[in-house]
């Protein structure tokens, strides 16, 4: 991880269909202030609370292991960061 770089932490929601929804968990990285997608959790409805404090986890368990500067592709606006998150996993 780059020392001494700061992050802000975003979660954006956005309401799929089929009672889906998904909160993208982004980071402004403060120096530059570009935008990435860290990951992104789905939820169907009210599911098990433990679905709910998973999306804290991740993003803990996600900094730690990787460098969001080498892990993430970043971008001028958080709406292009999540667009490239969206259209490589629904290419997979």
């Amino acid at each position: 991880m780059a020392v001494g770089e700061l992050y802000k932490q975003i979660v954006v929601w956005k309401r799929l269909p089929a009672a889906e929804v998904v909160a993208y968990v982004c980071l402004q990285r403060v120096s530059d202030g570009k935008f990435c997608v860290q990951s992104a959790e789905f939820f169907q409805e009210m599911g098990p609370k433990d679905q709910w404090d998973r999306l804290g986890r991740n993003m803990g368990e996600l900094f730690f292991e990787d460098d969001p500067d080498i892990r993430c592709n970043w971008f001028p606006e958080l709406i292009g960061a999540i667009a490239a998150h969206d259209k490589c996993f629904s290419e997979e």
